[in-house]
């Protein structure tokens, strides 16, 4: 529409070579949403991921564009793949759950998730600079609210909690388990708040990290 209207004239070529990403894009979010409603965790975890990697590249291919192009076009495209890689994270650990891995297993899952979204967020800055920090931001928000809801939760039942996030059946609720609970959740929200940190200085690291490069190839 703002093309015909003559306002990204000058990122037509942009767009037009990138349409089959955005054909992807579209296919895998229809494919998603319609999986996940149906229930399918599994399936709908691997159409999640690659609409994902989609969603990167697309807005990794729309670099040399304008600024109002990258405004209205490419800057939604990161904040919307930064809240799906966030979705992807959440995602790949219900599948653990619906697999019903082993309480220790699910609390690796959580930590290891928490830590790849800070990498993530490191390395998109380190590879597209400033123009992905709508999704390092997403990612940074995600995280931060993950610390906020642990932090609520631990004021509460600490075997509600695990009742409620990890679907463990009651035998799991012994009194060992709630005093493990008790010191992890606070450690998990701890973490979260450090990824989310990192997350959002994730330019400052990225260009940090381009800047000294050279010093160690010489």
């Amino acid at each position: 529409l703002l093309q015909s209207l003559g306002v990204l004239q000058a990122d037509t070529s942009a767009f037009d070579v990138n349409l089959p990403l955005w054909f992807a894009v579209n296919l895998f979010q229809s494919a998603w949403a319609i999986s996940f409603a149906a229930g399918f965790v599994l399936l709908s975890t691997g159409f999640i991921a690659a609409l994902c990697v989609c969603l990167v590249a697309l807005g990794a291919a729309l670099a040399p564009v304008s600024p109002l192009g990258y405004a209205l076009v490419a800057a939604p495209i990161w904040l919307h793949a930064g809240w799906v890689a966030a979705a992807t994270i959440v995602a790949v650990n219900m599948c653990f759950v619906r697999l019903e891995f082993a309480p220790a297993q699910l609390l690796c899952t959580a930590f290891a998730s928490l830590y790849l979204a800070a990498v993530a967020a490191v390395a998109l800055a380190a590879r597209t600079g400033p123009l992905a920090l709508p999704a390092i931001l997403a990612l940074a928000w995600a995280a931060y609210m993950i610390r906020t809801k642990l932090r609520q939760k631990h004021a509460g039942d600490p075997s509600a909690a695990i009742q409620r996030d990890l679907l463990l059946p009651a035998e799991y609720q012994s009194d060992a388990l709630r005093e493990i609970y008790s010191t992890v959740y606070p450690a998990l929200g701890l973490t979260a708040y450090i990824c989310a940190t990192l997350c959002a200085s994730g330019p400052i690291v990225g260009a940090a990290a381009v800047a000294i490069a050279p010093l160690f190839r010489s």
